[in-house]
């Protein structure tokens, strides 16, 4: 399936690819949760049975609650 999706990147992200092995590899600017919920309702939509399970999401949910929480606290390590 090939979702679509637009990310507004902080400016020190916005470049045409990752540099691995000294060559730039193109890759997709897209907004995660914007593509995951386009995901969910597409399996919805089709009665199909979804990628992740519900506990992969919590699982994503509190990583990103740790990362959060580690800006926050200028970059110290947050358990998970």
């Amino acid at each position: 399936m090939n979702l679509s999706g637009v990310m507004q990147l902080p400016r020190l992200f916005k470049r045409a690819g990752v540099v691995e092995s000294g060559r730039a590899i193109p890759y997709a600017q897209k907004e995660p949760v914007l593509e995951e919920c386009r995901h969910f309702l597409g399996c919805v939509r089709d009665r199909l049975e979804p990628m992740g399970s519900g506990e992969v999401a919590v699982a994503a949910v509190r990583t990103l609650e740790a990362l959060s929480e580690s800006l926050r606290q200028g970059g110290r390590n947050v358990p998970v």
